[in-house]
Formats: C-alpha cells, structure tokens, sequence
C-alpha cells in the first residue's frame, strides 16, 4: 500500500486476499434469493435498525462505527457507479444486496437466506398475532416491526399512505438490521412486499379491522468480523481520521482497484 496518511492498514491485507478470493468461486456468489430483491425501494433510502443485545459498550461503538463506514462506503459506489442517476440508484434494492454479497472488502460474510409469503384476505393484525410475529418479526431484532409501521407511514404521497387507499399498488419495503451481542455482529438486509388491491389503509394501520394481505419476506443474513472491526476502529482513531469510510475506499482502491471496478460496473443500473 502507497501511504497516503499516517494510517497502517497494513493488517487488512491478508483477510482483505482471502476474501478475494473467496468472490473468485462462483458457488460464493450464488443465492437463490437474488432475483427477489430487484426493483426500487417504496421508501426514499433503506430503514436502518440497530440493536446491542449484550455487547459492552465500548466494542458496541466501535462496531458500529465501522458498520456505519461500510454501508456509507458500499452506498458511494452505488452512487458513483451511476452518474447522472444517483437518486435512483440508491433506490435500487439489487444493488444493496450486491453490495454485501460482492462488495471486495473483508467485513461480512454471507451465512444464509430465507423467503416466505403470506397471503390471507381476511387478514387481521390483532387477531392473527402469530402470523405478524412469523412475517414482521427477525429474531433477536426487536424494533423490526415498529420500523417496518413507520416505513409505511413514510411511503405515501406527501409521507401519507391513506393515498393508497383502495388502490392497487405493490409497496416495497427495504431495511438493513444490525445485531450486535457479546461475541458476534450480524447484519441483516430484508425485503418486504406487500400487495395492495381494495386495501382499507386505516385498518391496516391501526392493526384493530380486517383487510387484504398479500406478502412475500426475502431476507440475507450475515456475519461480520468483530475483531478486524475492533483492529479497524483502533486504527482509524490513532490517525485522527474523520472520514473512515473514505479513507477505507482509498485503501481498497490501493490494494484491489481491477477488483473494485470489476465490482463497480455490476453496480450500473439500466437505461
């Protein structure tokens, strides 16, 4: 690595080779689920949900801290890769699900994929609690549901969706979940989609009337390193850096810019 700063990150390229090349098989990049993450997010940027069940405080900063340089990192190459266009590229759910799956960094690892759907036209929210439990609820990510009830509330014309009433419309929620407990730290991306046709909005909202539910849950689970975190926001602070996320971009760009660019151009939205 040229040195453009004070900074060593001389430890991250070793695991940094090994996740390379872990991208190079193509059994790596596989998953079943992809297909089912295309298409823009009904809400102006993903939801983000994070909880510590257990992690000490300070290694809960400094996690978090590395996780928040990651997604604003992987959320500038989407944005960069499409000039011109970026307000919409941040929309496009396949591209954040690339972003974890492909990204050439050594962070998160992909551990498993689940799907389900749901559909029942006499749909309660009070009545059919274990149905909202099965499909709104991530285990050990208490706040999913509430945030999935404010995206909605978000999603509407003029943030209101009573403007979706009786009409048929597909809503697309998006969130990125980050768990953190004693010895581990989990992110979660999940899609969210949900039918609308004769939908009474009030009562899905108030969660006390019946009305139409047709939904489908996708969601990818990974793993990330909290050690190499750890190592990472260490280093980060000893140099005084305020921008992480930047200074972690020139760092990759040294070390694996064919990588990068490889990774940038699949990030290119359609015409």
């Amino acid at each position: 690595m040229e040195k453009e700063s004070k900074i060593d990150l001389g430890f991250l390229e070793k695991p940094l080779n090994e996740h390379l090349e872990h991208l190079a098989k193509p059994q790596m990049l596989r998953s079943a689920g992809l297909d089912n993450m295309q298409g823009e997010m009904s809400i102006p940027e993903p939801m983000f949900v994070s909880a510590n069940n257990g992690m000490t405080g300070d290694d809960y900063n400094a996690c978090s801290s590395i996780v928040s340089a990651c997604r604003n990192m992987i959320q500038q190459v989407i944005v960069q890769a499409n000039p011109g266009k970026e307000d919409k590229a941040i929309l496009d759910m396949s591209a954040w699900v690339k972003g974890f799956l492909k990204f050439p960094f050594p962070i998160f690892n992909f551990i498993d994929y689940q799907s389900d759907t749901y559909k029942e036209d006499n749909f309660s929210f009070s009545a059919d609690t274990d149905a909202v439990e099965r499909i709104l609820t991530v285990k050990d990510v208490p706040d999913l549901k509430e945030a999935l009830f404010a995206a909605l509330h978000s999603s509407g014309e003029d943030g209101k969706l009573m403007a979706y009433s009786q009409k048929e419309r597909d809503f697309e929620y998006f969130g990125i979940i980050n768990a953190y407990t004693q010895t581990d730290v989990f992110i979660r991306i999940i899609r969210f989609t949900m039918h609308m046709k004769n939908t009474e909005v009030s009562a899905l909202c108030s969660k006390t009337q019946k009305t139409a539910l047709d939904s489908e849950f996708v969601t990818y689970r990974f793993g990330a390193d909290k050690g190499l975190m750890i190592a990472l926001q260490k280093a980060m602070q000893a140099g005084m850096v305020e921008d992480i996320a930047a200074e972690l971009l020139k760092f990759i760009k040294n070390q694996s810019q064919q990588a990068l660019s490889h990774f940038s151009e699949e990030l290119k939205g359609g015409e």
